[in-house]
């Protein structure tokens, strides 16, 4: 046999591994940009839910009342300095975290979804409240739930972080 044959072939041969081992690792690479992705994703939404928890219509129960008890422009001065920026910022990344949830498994969607829920009926009841339109224990109570709310999300966001 020729020598310039078993070369060629030999060549062959190591281009066919070679290509194989590239397309393996090209494979591998991208799985695990995607579960950094998703790794990343799920840190967002916790953080997210973390931001609710901390944000002052829903963290300092005692200030929000004084707030609440104000009267006239200062009410509206103090109301739309402190919290309806929070307000908009937190909404503001749940625009954000609901479209790049798609990604993600059905339940952390529908607990992004509850939360969102929630936040949005607490807003409203803020609202009423600060009308002088709802009862003694309304806004704990809102805020109780919206907690638990979010304390959901986070533990299921949390369970599909890589151990």
């Amino acid at each position: 046999m020729d020598w310039i044959a078993i070369g060629t072939i030999l060549l062959a041969i190591a281009t066919v591994v070679l290509a194989s081992f590239t397309w393996i690792s090209i494979r591998q690479n991208s799985e695990i940009r995607k579960k950094d992705r998703k790794e990343r994703l799920l840190k967002e939404i916790i953080d997210w839910g973390e931001s609710i928890r901390k944000s002052s219509f829903v963290s300092d129960l005692e200030e929000l009342i004084i707030v609440l008890k104000l009267t006239g422009d200062d009410k509206r001065r103090v109301w739309a300095l402190k919290h309806e920026n929070e307000y908009k910022v937190v909404a503001i990344r749940y625009t954000y975290l609901k479209s790049v949830a798609s990604d993600l498994d059905v339940s952390i969607q529908n607990a992004i979804e509850e939360v969102s829920n929630r936040l949005a009926s607490h807003i409203v009841l803020l609202g009423l409240e600060f009308e002088g339109k709802t009862k003694e224990n309304d806004v704990p109570d809102s805020i109780d739930r919206l907690k638990q709310s979010v304390n959901r999300m986070i533990k299921v966001a949390a369970s599909f972080l890589p151990k």
